[in-house]
């Protein structure tokens, strides 16, 4: 909570309070509840400082004009050059003014002396600060309100709220102003904002209609950085919260309501020129610029005040409140001195207030002296935060927080000084005709006597049931016939001062006997409601404090007496039982040890644990259970047991020591066996459930004998297993335990193994005179691989490595290869593959077979001749192959045409018989066969290889209207029918069948026109077209074409044309329908009639 400070531009005063540390929240139990921390510094108000504020007070008779009063404050501040203004008018008539220049003590009485020396003067004085203090914390309850609850020295309100809970009473506290709290805002009423400085108001103006307190916390420059102290909501708090709402404190006045004015702001402080025009508002008098009060106040309470006699000022504004009816009662101060010294304590028309603790005892902060009028409870912290007042305050350190109701304790003048105007509070509500001298006379002339004071503290301390009683009849009640008191004896408290045991009272002496006694137990200053018997056992929440005892004695016919003892000694903790713990379970490692702490009191107390190695801490061994491990080998375990308790000193037991811990002994699970028991395949051990922390090892026996080098876990198994039976032996080996060893079952035979491999293939192309090699894949490691090539299933004699050459009599069969895996132990593999298709010649004009493209040449003898080609764009030779062939008008070489992988010929005779010489692959010839007629209709004819895409070579013949037919061939010699494919063919010179010219996997065709322009017709591979594309110009000056297909062996289908001279020239195809260029291939070629 905020410390106010006090400006050092004003002389000052302090608000009469004794507020102590910080403010925490309410807990939601009183379980819950904190220790308060208590601030035990005594505040008290500082000596006077430099001052620029003035109050001046012109005598009515003067009739001062404005000239006037501006003349006579011109010549006092002459002398000290300074200027003077006046500020405002305060309620009382009086001006207050200011100097251009702060004062210090001796230039201001010259300045108030210069003023006092004219005689339209009637006083001068200084306009001095008052300022606020700090708080204590803690939470509520109305158990915690010792100070309503004591019948001795409390006000024993309850009798009193039988007849009077404040209704219908106004009480004003002019203070720092109010906050929000849910226990309060039921009786507040609207209030006011008195302060005149905006900087002290803090709210950005100067007076308005919102006492809100907005924090008197202290900002480090005009005062220490403080929290600030809630301090008017916790005097509002003790005169009006609500009371039997379910929640919180209660107020001395729970029917009364309270009036807020504000006069203390930034640090707590503000001028008594605000002060005293709060105390006319709130008693119903008129302040200039301010709408009246419509609820003006019976009572007045001032919880503030500064070191200062009581000026003129004050003493004006507060006889007028008094001839107004309100009694106005205010704090005698915190400073332990002399309350002459202190206003508005020691001004004439007020009930000034002293403090008293819970032991009845004027507290030893409180001034006193004669102005003190009563005492009531204002708390002292000697006897613990407990000790003193709880009342409401905000949660805010600085300024307030919307909604944060809280609670707290503070001690001081301050705080007694409401319990009194609540109380003035009730006993107006229960006589509204009581003055305030009669109030101040039933107050004083009821109180009970306090316990121990060294000055004069006022009459005693306020009796709310006498003095609301006396209110309701208007006068003391006459004091009834005096009896004989009880003699009070002695009275002692028996027992250890340790939380745990049972103190007991002890009254001696007392009589006349019988006396019956009865008792109220305290602990630090505190009453225990529940504890009212001659004994009481010492709690947990008690240690640190000191015990009370108050006995009182009552006989029939005598007064009762009452006698206290306070102990000086302050409870210590208590002590546990602690038995020796001991330990069960095997001293061997692997074993869990387990101790039993034995029953600890006054139970239930919490236990923890540690073991102990030959006396040395294990680390992380701090369970109910050890299990043993191998480091404690040989050691002597013990264990000790730590108990702890709120309230009592901590203890520890230790057990006896084990026997040294022995080793321990593995359980050795039977191993077994997974996996399949052939030759190549791999078993697995798995060795069962070991202990955690067991290192294991392997040896595979076979047929009874350790396998050298078998010691994984797995094993994989060999030749020399065959027929053989496998088992595992696993041992297990662990820190501080002996090895443990334990064997599986024997496997049956160890049977052959299985060699695994995949079919090989075979990659190449299927032609003669290709190369073939087969892939053989990946077989069992360690497998020996064989092969053996095969033509149609036969062994081929000697082709038993990995690549086979394609031979003449290769052609037409299925070529395949064996590959036979042997491994010992294993019973022999084999796998075969074959070739995607049979074998092809390499090209269908290879009419020798050896691999390479060759031409047919028919001179004009009719003599028809091979012309070899050598795979290179060149010639190997010649040789005449027939004769008679000047019959024939056409020679076309289809390629294979019936079906026996050998290139056939097929010849048109001048009757249109068509006949076909099948090609026997060496260059020659078997016997002859007619496969048509009628075809001298045609006039060009040409083969394009397989054309329809059906796997057979197919003819192409263009009739004398231009219409272009295909002849599908059966692959076997013969037809399959034919189909138009064309019409207007009859303007070419020449149709060519290309073969697959642009790549694109199909038959094309070439047409050559008169003009000598070649077009590229592209085959679909379904016996129709994709398109045509111009592949040539000047193709003219030729006398002949032939398509021999890749006559250069790149691949890529040729063209080879003789010109007129008769030189033959290579057209080199690139294998996308066009050219990479021309060779000269020959010359001479013009004696030749026919080219194919």
């Amino acid at each position: 909570m905020s410390r106010p400070r006090l400006s050092s531009a004003a002389v000052t005063a302090t608000i009469s309070a004794l507020l102590t540390s910080t403010l925490f929240a309410m807990p939601a139990s009183a379980e819950e509840m904190p220790e308060p921390k208590v601030d035990n510094t005594v505040r008290t108000a500082p000596e006077q400082q430099p001052t620029d504020r003035f109050i001046v007070k012109f005598k009515e008779t003067a009739g001062a004009s404005s000239a006037a009063r501006g003349k006579a404050f011109g010549v006092a501040a002459k002398d000290l050059g300074v200027s003077v203004k006046e500020l405002r008018t305060i309620s009382t008539g009086a001006n207050v003014v200011q100097t251009g220049a702060e004062l210090n003590a001796d230039q201001a009485d010259e300045f108030i002396a210069d003023l006092e020396a004219n005689p339209a003067v009637e006083y001068a004085e200084v306009d001095t600060l008052a300022s606020a203090l700090a708080a204590a914390p803690n939470d509520p309850f109305y158990n915690y309100q010792w100070h309503y609850t004591q019948v001795p020295h409390g006000l024993d309100i309850q009798p009193a709220w039988d007849t009077s809970t404040g209704a219908g009473v106004v009480v004003a506290v002019i203070d720092s102003g109010i906050v929000s709290h849910d226990d309060l805002d039921a009786n507040i009423l609207p209030g006011y904002d008195m302060m005149s400085d905006p900087a002290m108001a803090r709210d950005g103006g100067g007076r308005d209609s919102n006492p809100r307190d907005e924090g008197t916390y202290g900002d480090g420059i005009n005062c220490a950085a403080d929290r600030s102290s809630w301090h008017g909501s916790h005097v509002a708090g003790t005169i009006a919260a609500a009371t039997n709402n379910g929640e919180g404190i209660a107020g001395v006045a729970p029917s009364a309501k309270v009036i807020p004015i504000r006069a203390l702001g930034r640090c707590g402080s503000g001028y008594i020129s605000d002060i005293i025009d709060g105390i006319t508002w709130a008693s119903g008098g008129t302040v200039a610029n301010v709408p009246a009060n419509a609820n003006p106040a019976k009572v007045i309470n001032l919880s503030l005040g500064g070191k200062s006699a009581c000026s003129i000022s004050y003493q004006n504004a507060i006889n007028a409140a008094v001839s107004r009816g309100s009694v106005v009662i205010a704090a005698a101060g915190n400073a332990a001195e002399d309350t002459d010294f202190y206003s508005p304590a020691s001004c004439n028309n007020v009930i000034t207030v002293g403090a008293t603790g819970p032991t009845g005892d004027a507290a030893y902060y409180s001034n006193w002296g004669t102005p003190v009028d009563v005492s009531a409870p204002g708390g002292d912290d000697q006897y613990g935060g407990e000790g003193t007042v709880l009342s409401t305050v905000n949660a805010g350190s600085q300024t307030p927080i919307d909604g944060e109701g809280s609670y707290a304790f503070m001690q001081g003048t301050s705080m007694a000084t409401p319990h009194v105007a609540g109380l003035a509070a009730l006993m107006v509500s229960a006589n509204p005709s009581l003055t305030p001298a009669k109030i101040e006379e039933l107050l004083k002339g009821t109180t009970k006597p306090v316990n121990s004071c060294w000055y004069p503290c006022g009459t005693g301390i306020v009796n709310a049931p006498a003095a609301v009683a006396a209110a309701v009849l208007g006068e003391i009640p006459p004091a009834p016939a005096p009896i004989e008191p009880v003699t009070a004896g002695e009275l002692y408290i028996d027992g250890v001062f340790q939380v745990g045991e049972t103190l007991t009272a002890r009254a001696e002496n007392w009589g006349p006997a019988p006396v019956a006694m009865s008792y109220q137990w305290f602990v630090g200053g505190a009453s225990l409601p529940a504890s009212t018997s001659d004994r009481y056992t010492l709690q947990p929440a008690d240690l640190g404090k000191n015990i009370r005892i108050v006995a009182t004695g009552a006989k029939e016919g005598y007064e009762s007496d009452t006698r206290s003892v306070t102990t000086f000694e302050t409870v210590r903790p208590g002590t546990l039982t602690a038995p020796a713990p001991t330990i069960s379970g095997t001293s061997a490692v692997g074993e869990t040890l387990t101790v039993a702490a034995g029953a600890w009191a006054p139970a239930p107390v919490t236990l923890t644990y540690q073991w102990l190695r030959n006396g040395a801490a294990i680390s992380g061994a701090t369970a109910v259970n050890y299990p043993l491990v191998a480091a404690d080998l040989g050691a002597a375990i013990t264990v000790k047991v730590t108990g702890t308790k709120t309230g009592y000193a901590t203890a520890t037991a230790a057990s006896a020591p084990t026997a040294a811990v022995a080793e321990g002994n593995l359980t050795a699970p039977i191993p077994t066996i997974s996996g399949t028991a052939k030759v190549g395949e791999e078993l697995t051990a798995t060795p069962g459930t070991w202990p955690r922390g067991t290192t294991l090892s392997y040896q595979w026996m076979r047929s009874g004998q350790p396998i050298d080098g078998a010691t994984a876990q797995t094993y994989l198994l060999g030749a020399d297993d065959l027929a053989k039976m496998i088992a595992v032996r696993v041992t297990g080996s662990k820190a501080g335990h002996g090895t443990a060893t334990a064997t599986s079952e024997y496997t049956s035979g160890i049977a052959w193994g299985t060699l695994n491999g995949p079919v090989p293939t075979i990659s190449g192309t299927a032609k003669v005179g290709e190369t073939v090699a087969v892939t053989t894949g990946t077989w069992t490691e360690g497998a020996e691989l064989f092969l053996q090539w095969t033509r149609d299933g036969v062994d081929i004699h000697g082709a038993t490595v990995a690549s086979y050459t394609l031979k003449p009599e290769d052609a037409g069969t299925r070529i395949g290869v064996w590959v036979i895996a042997r491994k010992s132990g294993y019973v022999t593999s084999s796998k075969q593959g074959f070739l995607a298709s049979p074998v092809s010649r390499n090209a269908s004009n290879d009419f020798n077979g050896d691999g390479t493209t060759d031409v047919l040449a028919r001179d004009t003898a009719g003599k028809l001749w091979l012309y070899k080609g050598n795979g290179k764009g060149g010639w190997l030779g010649r040789v005449q192959v027939g004769s008679g062939w000047q019959g024939f008008t056409a020679i076309l070489t289809p390629g294979d045409f019936n079906g026996d992988g050998n290139p056939d010929v097929i010849g048109r005779d001048s009757r249109g018989g068509f006949h076909l010489y099948p090609g026997n692959g060496q260059g020659g010839w078997k016997t002859r066969v007619t496969i048509g007629s009628g075809w001298q209709g045609f006039t060009d004819l040409t083969t394009p290889g397989d054309f329809s895409g059906d796997g057979n070579v197919d003819v192409m013949a263009r009739s004398t209207t231009g219409a272009l037919y295909l002849y599908k061939g059966n692959g076997k010699g013969g037809w399959l029918g034919k189909t138009t494919i064309g019409s207007g063919w009859n303007g070419f010179n020449a149709i060519l069948g290309s073969g697959d010219f642009n790549g694109d996997g199909n038959s094309d065709v070439m047409a050559w026109d008169s003009r000598g322009a070649l077009s590229l017709y592209k085959g679909n591979g379904k016996g129709s077209w994709l398109g045509k594309a111009s592949i040539g110009s000047g193709w003219q000056g030729f006398t002949a074409l032939v398509t021999p297909g890749d006559f250069n062996g790149d691949g890529n289908v040729d063209v080879l044309a003789r010109d007129k001279a008769g030189a033959l020239w290579l057209y080199k195809g690139n294998g996308k329908g066009g050219w990479l260029g021309r060779v000269q291939a020959g010359s001479g070629w013009n004696i030749m009639n026919s080219l194919s």
